[in-house]
């Protein structure tokens, strides 16, 4: 899954918040699948060249917080309205919606590329 833009730095930011090293390098790795899968892959072979001796992988999934390309106080809301229990609590945050909420935000030029590679069928 592709993380939303304001994570850029996921990964310095995981190193940053554990026991590890402030030293300890650390680099990331955004394609719109397998992202776990590639950087496991990507540091064995570092492993196996022999540059690295040991190594953590890891990959990210955003749906609990996709990145929806609306407004950020409409995101806001849609999240705060899934996580809304009761009719009172729905409607209490549905009260926050502004019209400037539901402005237009600007395209994102798409690829014809499939997300994922192996998702494409085969001829």
């Amino acid at each position: 899954m592709l993380k939303h833009s304001r994570d850029f730095n996921l990964t310095r930011e995981a190193v940053l918040g554990s026991a590890l090293s402030a030293e300890t390098p650390a680099y990331d790795l955004q394609q719109a699948c397998a992202t776990g899968l590639e950087t496991v892959l990507g540091l064995a072979n570092k492993i196996k060249l022999g540059q690295i001796d040991s190594a953590i992988a890891g990959g990210v999934d955003s749906a609990s917080d996709a990145p929806i390309a609306v407004s950020e106080g409409l995101r806001e809301i849609l999240l705060d309205l899934n996580r809304a229990k009761t009719l009172p609590q729905r409607l209490q945050v549905l009260s926050r919606l502004r019209p400037k909420d539901l402005a237009p935000m600007p395209r994102v030029r798409e690829s014809h590329a499939p997300a994922c590679p192996w998702a494409s069928t085969r001829r």
